[in-house]
């Protein structure tokens, strides 16, 4: 009965975060405010929590690219946290990017991309990032 009442205890210390969390999570996505009020309102405790709840940066994105469409600047929200976690993936500066570029934020989207370059080690990753750049150039030119 003991390790009952342990895992008792541990899904309730992990609810509470989540629960917390989630809350938050929908706070800003649902919020009218600008992206800059929603970084300064949710970003310090968002990410406090996703560090308590031991979240990887892959759940993050996951989370970011179910609102792509929906939600630009909440996706946005998300991915800059993730690239927080984990420095040297590209698909977070890449999707992080071309959320900013949905947002008409191109000038941004293109500090993001350069950001990416120094970050990652990878030719290849670098070259990724550039055709992303240049894709993203190019379809926003177009419109």
């Amino acid at each position: 009965m003991k390790s009952r009442k342990n895992w008792q205890t541990l899904k309730a210390e992990r609810e509470q975060p989540l629960d917390k969390l989630l809350s938050i999570l929908n706070d800003a996505k649902q919020s009218k405010k600008s992206l800059t009020d929603i970084r300064q309102s949710y970003q310090q405790q968002t990410k406090a929590l996703i560090n308590a709840l031991n979240l990887s940066d892959e759940e993050l994105a996951e989370l970011a690219y179910e609102s792509w469409e929906t939600s630009p600047k909440y996706a946005v929200f998300l991915f800059e946290i993730a690239v927080t976690f984990n420095e040297q993936e590209l698909y977070l500066y890449e999707y992080w990017a071309r959320a900013l570029a949905r947002l008409d934020q191109l000038n941004e989207a293109k500090t993001v991309i350069n950001i990416g370059l120094s970050k990652v080690k990878s030719e290849e990753h670098k070259t990724m990032l550039k055709d992303a750049l240049t894709e993203i150039t190019v379809s926003k030119n177009m419109l």
